[in-house]
């Protein structure tokens, strides 16, 4: 379903027929086909089995209209049956903007077992059972978030300062190069091992093709090879900062 339950009692059946006859037409779909096959004959079988689909007249509109620049601190503080946790999202890019690929390096230098979160919040301060980073670039706009559940008797408050205090020591001092070259290692090998299965290709090949370009899975590898720390230090200090973020809190309803 799109939109709101409340939608559907103040649309009509003429409406609801339009939408559908622009955005779920043959026009504005992505195929993807792989596999060991002949380019040729799959190519006949595709124009004899779907050239007689109407396309659609119509074409979505594009949009034109992207969430205004957010000029404060946005916070949730939410009570439930769950542990103290925090979610920290930044205002970051679309997919292939020339930051995109130093924020997704710099969710790798976070992650994994030897990344910053873990050696920071769940090996060093022993305040988190988990903490972990994401870069979600889509195709208008983009988040990174940080997040992490707390472990003993650490609040929400605890985790979130805990962050801010890495994010410090990330914008003081950088990504070493030997830090930088080992999570380029990890990368290059995780683009490897997306090769290897043709459920994997397909997934890669829509997503590029529907946010940016099919090219992209040949050639965003070299892309995250050619990402400095001095991209790294200037997404750091571009988009993490205090007026281009939302805060999460999450504490049990009985603490």
């Amino acid at each position: 379903m799109i939109g709101w339950p409340s939608d559907l009692n103040s649309y009509t059946f003429e409406q609801a027929q339009e939408y559908w006859n622009v955005y779920y037409r043959p026009g504005n779909l992505v195929g993807i086909l792989v596999g060991d096959f002949d380019p040729r004959q799959a190519r006949g079988l595709i124009e004899k089995y779907f050239s007689r689909l109407d396309p659609g007249t119509r074409k979505p509109t594009p949009v034109v209209t992207l969430e205004v620049e957010q000029l404060a601190e946005q916070r949730m503080n939410a009570a439930g049956d769950v542990p103290p946790g925090v979610e920290i999202r930044y205002h970051t890019v679309p997919a292939g903007h020339a930051d995109s690929y130093p924020l997704d390096m710099l969710a790798e230098v976070l992650n994994e077992r030897t990344g910053r979160l873990y050696t920071g919040l769940v090996e060093g301060r022993g305040i988190a059972a988990t903490a972990q980073a994401s870069s979600d670039t889509r195709k208008y706009a983009g988040l990174f978030a940080v997040a992490a559940q707390a472990r003993g008797a650490a609040t929400a408050a605890d985790l979130e300062q805990a962050w801010y205090e890495e994010l410090a020591r990330l914008q003081k001092d950088g990504v070493p190069e030997r830090e930088l070259r080992k999570v380029k290692n990890r990368v290059a090998a995780q683009n490897y091992r997306k090769l290897e299965n043709n459920m994997s290709l397909l997934v890669q090949l829509a997503f590029a093709e529907a946010v940016l370009d099919w090219r992209e899975i040949n050639e965003g590898p070299a892309k995250y090879e050619g990402v400095t720390a001095a991209d790294l230090q200037r997404v750091l200090g571009k988009y993490f900062n205090e007026t281009n973020r939302s805060v999460a809190t999450y504490r049990r309803k009985s603490d």
